[in-house]
This record gives structure tokens, C-alpha cells and sequence, in this order.
């Protein structure tokens, strides 16, 4: 978030759920839209829109705090959730702490990339694409179902929602070139295509 705006960058919700509330009977008066709210805005998202962010047991997805069920019903986050917002605070958000020190390697348009930085790409993608234990989906196919069914296209959120997709990609990517032995692959960088230069394809 820019320096402009960060004074309008937050999480807006109905006064009538938090703690006080006068509707008698309503369940949803303790707090817990405005924890759901702000997990939304530090990058996580639904358990039934992306189950990967959450344990596979059915007592975390229940009483996830990203699921809608009623205040008394939700009241954890998982380790996964909490390490999502953390890179979210760090990446996005106006009132990110400091980051923690860290080498910062910019990104290559593919018309830059040398022949091994190639193969690096190309080898990682085809990891991405082999199916998972047991014939389950590859990472290629969880990750693409992300922006298929929840990407905000023509919504203010866009472009900071996209920048954190981009980034789960590349860390994707990163574990498995680590796995299968690539020396460099915490510096690996996704490449991008500049769609104004049309010397060379992708």
C-alpha cells in the first residue's frame, strides 16, 4: 500500500458485531467478523474456497475462523493461515512491520533469461504439473483453481491480490527446484513478459 493511501487502507464492518450489540439473539456479536474481515484483508480466504490453507481435519475446517459459521461455532487459525498473513503484512499492508533482512532479487522479463534460468523455469513448471501422492492434484492445478474461482478481476483488490497470487506461484515454484536439487533455488525469480516488446516471444 502506498504512502497516498494508506489512511483509507482497512476493514469496515457493522457495528452490530461486536461485543454489545442490542439484537436480541444475534450470533455473530463477539468479534469474530471483524478477526474473519481482517484475515480477508491480510490475504487469506475462505476454508470452502481454498481448503489448502487449512488442515485437513474437520475440526480445524469447522471452527476455522475463515469459514462462516457463528461466533460461538469459530476460533482458530492455522499455522498455514498465520504464515499467509504474516507475507501478506510484510508485502502488502500499510501497518507491516519491518520486514525481517532479506537479499532482494528482482525479476527478469523472459527476454533476459539466461539458458539454465530458462531451464529452471521450464523444469519447475513441469514439476508443478506432476500429479500429487496417491493420483491427488498437482500444485499446477490447486494453485490455478485459486484464481479461477476467486481472483477479483475488475475489482480495486486486483492488482495487491494478483501480486500475492504471483508470489505464491514463485514460492511454489522455489520448493520444488529445492526438492529436486537446484542449487540456487531460493533466488529463483518468476520472469515476466513485457507485452510492449515484441523483438522475441516468450
Amino acid at each position: 500500500m502506498d504512502e497516498q493511501h494508506k489512511d483509507v487502507d482497512g476493514v469496515v464492518i457493522n457495528y452490530n458485531t461486536i461485543p454489545g450489540c442490542k439484537v436480541a439473539g444475534y450470533q455473530y456479536a463477539k468479534g469474530k467478523t471483524l478477526v474473519h474481515q481482517i484475515g480477508h484483508w491480510f490475504g487469506l480466504f475462505h476454508t470452502f474456497h481454498f481448503p489448502g490453507e487449512t488442515d485437513p481435519s474437520h475440526e480445524d475446517q469447522i471452527r476455522n475462523l475463515m469459514n462462516c459459521g457463528t461466533d460461538n461455532d469459530v476460533d482458530r487459525f492455522t499455522p498455514a493461515q498465520c504464515q499467509i498473513m504474516r507475507r501478506f503484512a510484510y508485502t502488502i499492508r500499510a501497518c507491516a512491520p519491518s520486514p525481517p533482512p532479506t537479499k532482494v532479487i528482482p525479476r527478469k522479463s523472459v527476454n533476459e533469461l539466461t539458458q539454465d534460468e530458462k531451464k529452471a523455469v521450464y523444469r519447475a513448471m513441469y514439476l508443478l504439473q506432476q500429479p500429487g501422492p496417491n493420483a491427488a492434484l498437482s500444485q499446477f492445478w490447486n494453485i490455478a483453481v485459486i484464481h479461477n474461482q476467486s481472483c477479483p478481476h475488475r475489482s480495486p483488490i486486483f492488482l495487491e491480490w494478483h501480486r500475492e497470487y504471483i508470489l505464491t506461484v514463485e514460492q511454489a515454484m522455489q520448493a520444488v527446484l529445492k526438492a529436486d536439487g537446484y542449487a540456487n533455488a531460493s533466488d529463483f525469480r518468476l520472469p515476466y513478459f513485457d507485452v510492449t516488446d515484441a523483438t522475441t516471444g516468450p
